[in-house]
């Protein structure tokens, strides 16, 4: 696993993190109802199995209505905050300057963006690589070692382009006059894949959201519709 991909995978587990955290922060107040049950309907001396039962039997209707207010109020919290965030999805992706594949220019692309839901998110990095277009894609995304600095607020609806020149080993791409006929006939493919990581006033909570993206170029394609489909592949398309 590269450098790239040890960062990415210590930030899937600070997300993890703070859901985890969250989750505890929801059910903590029904562990602490259900003690306090406990220690009301046992009494000391009895033995264990007894103490179980009469607690059970000692469950008055008070007691299960705030049971189930908690579990409701919690399910209610969370689903407002679900209904509440903000998001950021890539839409499409596009080489510089023109959109097709040109000899001597190096490569670089710019990923148009959409922020959907209700509140503002703020991308704060993410990272763009490009497979090795003589060689299948990997089955697993190889993200390049250096973490984009795309910085930028976006309102709900809002759209805007994060670009990136990928290099290999380092060095910036471009292709050279016997690769464009490849190209064009399909015998060497370009990948474009990374991901966005993005914010929203929840995420203190919550943690960051990751987005992950894959293109592939289609030389069929029509140009004014935009040379790049979607390469659909879960490990490289994901949200968490």
């Amino acid at each position: 696993m590269t450098h790239g991909g040890h960062a990415h995978k210590a930030a899937n587990q600070r997300g993890y993190k703070h859901r985890i955290a969250t989750f505890l922060a929801l059910v903590a107040p029904i562990f602490y109802f259900l003690k306090r049950l406990f220690i009301r309907a046992c009494k000391i001396g009895r033995r264990a199995l007894s103490c179980v039962a009469n607690g059970l039997l000692r469950w008055d209707k008070v007691a299960f209505f705030t049971f189930l207010l908690t579990i409701v109020t919690g399910i209610s919290v969370w689903s407002f905050i679900q209904s509440e965030r903000g998001s950021a999805y890539p839409l499409g992706i596009s080489l510089i300057p023109d959109g097709r594949v040109t000899e001597g220019n190096i490569i670089a692309f710019k990923i148009k963006v959409r922020s959907g839901g209700k509140e503002a998110v703020q991308i704060i990095g993410g990272n763009a690589g490009m497979a090795n277009p003589r060689k299948p894609l990997p089955a697993d995304p190889l993200y390049d070692s250096g973490e984009q600095s795309w910085q930028m607020i976006l309102l709900p609806g809002d759209f805007a382009y994060l670009t990136s020149i990928p290099t290999q080993q380092g060095a910036k791409m471009s292709f050279g006059p016997t690769d464009i006929p490849d190209i064009n006939a399909g015998r060497l493919n370009i990948w474009l894949y990374g991901y966005i990581t993005y914010r929203d006033r929840f995420s203190v909570l919550l943690g960051p959201t990751t987005v992950g993206y894959c293109f592939h170029y289609n030389p069929d394609n029509d140009p004014a519709l935009g040379m790049f489909d979607a390469c659909g592949s879960a490990k490289y398309v994901y949200i968490h």
